[in-house]
């Protein structure tokens, strides 16, 4: 007897693929804030840059950034402000922005207004934080840093970009 081995037999008797199937993690379609992706993507570049010219600073270099005698960087990442417990803060910039790019990318089963949310709530911290160092620069080191205000206006940006997005989210309902 001869056996049918063409494509057509063992396609009509194989069952319909991933039937049944549990799926897998990878398979789970996610949901992108694009514009915190680009944000975080600039902060962790701004605080890296800081963290180099900290370290410039340190080593009793010029970053170059002394435009006069009110704009330096170096005065401002150099003072007892520039760093917090040995650590330069660029590094800490470059953590709120690494957990700013962590929260862009959420999965379908996370509510999107609870993702939105989130998002608001870190913005607000490093909103918050931007505030008290921009004083701190400006009112006690009396100086302004152009790299550190970068990152001001970024963690500006960012708290905005959030802020609309819960906006956005109310009004659906």
């Amino acid at each position: 007897m001869a056996t049918d081995l063409s494509p057509r037999s063992s396609e009509s008797h194989a069952p319909p693929p991933h039937e049944g199937a549990p799926r897998s993690a990878s398979s789970t379609p996610l949901r992108v804030a694009w514009p915190h992706v680009v944000l975080g993507v600039l902060g962790m570049a701004a605080g890296a840059f800081a963290v180099y010219e900290h370290a410039l600073v340190m080593a009793g270099k010029s970053t170059g950034c002394g435009v006069s005698e009110t704009i330096s960087c170096d005065q401002v990442l150099g003072s007892s402000y520039g760093a917090v417990f040995g650590i330069p803060l660029g590094v800490y910039g470059m953590l709120f922005w690494a957990i700013v790019l962590l929260l862009s990318v959420s999965s379908a089963t996370t509510a999107p207004r609870s993702a939105a949310w989130q998002r608001l709530a870190v913005a607000s911290v490093g909103l918050a934080s931007s505030l008290v160092l921009a004083c701190l620069s400006l009112f006690v080191i009396g100086k302004f840093c152009p790299v550190c205000a970068t990152t001001h206006v970024l963690s500006g940006i960012n708290f905005l970009v959030a802020a609309w997005s819960v906006w956005k989210m109310r009004r659906l309902v």
